[in-house]
């Protein structure tokens, strides 16, 4: 209800009238029509049998929400619900946020009260597919809000996403590297180092060995002395 009432705030959707007890239900109006219009046909057929012998839009909006609470939010289900919520972890092709938005939708329904978000936080540290080093900062900052971990996660997932990169790259260098000193070797028996190799180098801003020095300056003396 929430994200519809925020909605006909922002398109100046007015508020319905009260009933008066003792007198006829308000007419129908916009914002009535608006709220039936996006539930659904399944949903919509329901609230037809439980407003029978009344058609739903004799009702008010919170008279119909309150309906629809009584069928899906039935305290009953209030286990069902939490024990999908304590085993809910990360898909394998679920992103970060997804998994985030999706412990709000469950948790909400499961009766936690003011110990929601408390809920929520324990089962996200638990849960979400992070790095160990993710996890444990999560647990010993108890202080941060759901909002705060989702954010934090998000922000190492990107910084490990990106040190990959940066992996492959300079393992490519390393082959790279590999390649020119078989080529300086193949020269040091009188054979010509190719153009192929030589425009290569030239094109490469910096060649990392695997013991991280930069090869470039001598590479460069080799070529020319090649090329001469």
């Amino acid at each position: 209800m929430q994200l519809f009432n925020e909605f006909c705030y922002l398109n100046n959707i007015p508020e319905e009238e009260e009933a008066i007890p003792g007198e006829a239900l308000p007419p129908h109006n916009r914002r009535r029509a608006l709220f039936l219009s996006h539930i659904g046909t399944r949903t919509l057929e329901i609230l037809n049998k439980k407003c029978a012998p009344y058609p739903p839009n004799h009702f008010p909006v919170a008279a119909l929400a309150a309906t629809l609470a009584q069928v899906y939010e039935r305290p009953e289900l209030q286990s069902t619900y939490r024990y999908q919520f304590m085993n809910r972890f990360q898909g394998l092709s679920e992103s970060l946020s997804d998994y985030a938005t999706e412990l709000q939708d469950l948790g909400a329904k499961c009766g936690f009260g003011i110990h929601l978000d408390d809920r929520i936080r324990d089962r996200f540290v638990s849960g979400a597919s992070v790095p160990n080093a993710v996890r444990q900062y999560l647990i010993g900052h108890p202080q941060l809000t759901f909002d705060e971990q989702v954010q934090y996660a998000l922000q190492a997932e990107q910084l490990e996403a990106q040190a990959k990169v940066y992996a492959r790259n300079l393992q490519l260098q390393q082959v790279t590297v590999a390649a020119v000193h078989k080529q300086l070797s193949l020269g040091a028996r009188q054979q010509p180092v190719s153009a192929k190799v030589i425009r290569r180098l030239s094109e490469t801003q910096y060649l990392v060995s695997a013991h991280g020095v930069l090869l470039r300056p001598h590479i460069n003396q080799m070529s020319h002395a090649a090329l001469g």
